[in-house]
């Protein structure tokens, strides 16, 4: 009976207790069952081989025991595991929506934000921002120096733009401000407002005092717009307006600046296809000596016969062709046509031909005159190369070797439009120049205005101490001409002597107007200032 009662209660103790025993001490566990199991097979040899089952359940501690174990040990580490997973694909996610150097959304997140929110409602506003001169600061100063106003911008943003607004660096020195929810277009122009207040006054980096000077593009997500990046587009469109006004900070977008990147987009268009199917040409405008009224030569002027539209200005497509680089096949073609129609002047008379910014900075331009130069066969000393100021400020050591290397060949530098807007002395006392011409805003009136005429009698006493020729823009009248004069300017261009012609006019201009030209001096109004 003692062998039945046993056999009855060994299995369900010993299976808990040995699993209890065995989960708590796994290693105990196996040797005490060793023991148990010997005990039990010497004292019970009866219960043993009555019913394999006992003999499985006195095996219970070291079986189940460290199974157990086992199974918690890797329960916990698959937890940890998982949390380590969950934790990087946070990080993962953070690197890839944000800004690594500002802290701020990326232009993954920005996109990512607009398109959720839109799915809420629309008309939530949005600035663009872009920090001007920000290259010539990290040229200036370094990357490191330029990084350093990158995060001194972003923590200015952080702390003026008003709580709950969503913050990006789009890349470079582009930013984006995104207010979302309840905030309207006022609230948003307050902001720029705030900001622009902000950043008035110079601040202390890296102990240099820096100017951070701003341009701002706003615009709002509209229920019409098919994607995030159309709002985008939009607060472009306005930046753009506003860094090309000078008296404006910031712009806000309407339907008219839609209108005009549409003309922008068609005149792309147009002028690459005018360029292959030469509807493009020349007119030439002539120069003459003040005193003599001989003529010293012309200027050439690009002009554009549309198909369909007609006669289309410079004012309209030159931009475009600016911004798009579309310029450099314009002036390339100006090039080639002046010097083959110079060819067939006087010797005496030279050309002048505007290059512009991009072209003026290409690696090859300097080559590619020399080659129109040969081609045409027009000595280097009849060609003068017009560049603008806009030229001297972009790249001073690539501008420099370019005149230098141009002067060398005999070809003349000339600084156009000076006068007009910004006006620095500087470029003509440390620039290799020729020739400098006054530009027609002070020539228009020179006889009128008294301001006009000690402006340009300034100038043309720099000149005249720096050795440089001046030609004065803009004499329409016998007065101005007569006042251009006495200022002692060399030569003078305007309607007064011509409208641009066209290059088979040029032949008999010459030998209308430069046979008797010192003559008839009595015919000049006496003026007097």
């Amino acid at each position: 009976m003692p062998h039945s009662v046993k056999s009855k209660q060994l299995p369900i103790l010993w299976l808990l207790a040995g699993a209890l025993f065995g989960l708590l001490f796994p290693i105990g566990a196996f040797l005490f069952d060793t023991y148990v199991l010997a005990t039990a097979s010497s004292s019970y040899p009866e219960l043993v081989k009555s019913n394999p089952l006992h003999f499985i359940i006195l095996l219970a501690p070291a079986v189940l025991g460290p199974t157990f174990w086992f199974i918690g040990l890797f329960q916990n580490r698959l937890h940890s595991t998982i949390a380590d997973l969950k934790n990087s694909e946070r990080e993962q996610w953070r690197l890839a929506h944000h800004d690594a150097l500002t802290g701020l959304g990326n232009r993954l997140k920005m996109l990512s934000d607009i398109r959720a929110a839109r799915a809420q409602a629309v008309g939530q506003p949005i600035i663009l921002m872009d920090l001007n001169k920000f290259k010539a600061l990290n040229d200036s100063y370094g990357h490191e120096f330029g990084d350093s106003v990158l995060c001194y911008f972003s923590h200015t943003l952080r702390n003026t733009m008003p709580t709950g607004t969503e913050l990006y660096r789009l890349g470079g020195d582009e930013f984006l401000a995104f207010f979302p929810g309840r905030f309207s277009l006022e609230d948003a122009k307050v902001a720029a407002d705030d900001l622009i207040r902000e950043l008035e006054e110079p601040v202390s980096i890296q102990n240099k005092a820096v100017q951070i000077e701003i341009s701002l593009g706003l615009s709002v997500v509209e229920a019409k717009d098919q994607q995030s990046s159309e709002a985008i587009m939009r607060a472009d469109m306005a930046l753009y307006k506003a860094k090309s006004d000078p008296r404006k900070v910031y712009r806000v977008y309407d339907e008219e600046m839609m209108r005009e990147t549409n003309e922008s987009l068609r005149l792309r268009k147009s002028i690459e296809q005018g360029l292959f199917r030469r509807e493009f040409h020349i007119e030439l405008q002539p120069v003459h000596f003040a005193q003599s009224r001989r003529l010293k030569g012309c200027e050439a002027l690009i002009r554009w016969d549309h198909p369909d539209l007609g006669p289309i200005p410079p004012s309209s497509f030159i931009p475009v062709a600016e911004e798009t680089g579309q310029i450099i096949g314009l002036d390339s073609f100006v090039l080639r046509e002046a010097c083959a129609a110079a060819m067939d002047w006087p010797d005496y008379m030279s050309v002048s031909v505007n290059i512009s910014v991009l072209h003026f900075l290409r690696k090859d331009f300097f080559e590619e005159v020399l080659d129109v130069l040969m081609v045409t066969q027009l000595p280097p000393q009849r060609l003068i190369i017009e560049i603008t100021e806009t030229t001297l400020i972009k790249d001073s050591t690539t501008i420099n070797e370019t005149i230098e290397r141009l002067r060398k060949k005999g070809v003349q530098i000339s600084l156009d439009d000076f006068g007009e807007g910004f006006t620095s002395v500087k470029h003509l006392l440390t620039l290799g120049l020729d020739e400098l011409k006054i530009d027609m805003s002070l020539g228009r009136h020179v006889a009128e205005s008294p301001q006009n005429r000690d402006i340009v009698s300034g100038i043309i006493r720099i000149c005249k101490a720096k050795g440089l020729s001046t030609v004065i823009e803009g004499i329409e009248t016998n007065s101005g001409l007569v006042a251009a004069e006495k200022l002692g300017v060399d030569c003078v261009q305007g309607y007064l002597f011509s409208k641009p012609m066209k290059p088979d006019q040029i032949l008999e201009y010459c030998w209308t107007h430069d046979q008797d030209a010192t003559e008839d001096k009595s015919a000049q109004h006496p003026g007097g200032f």
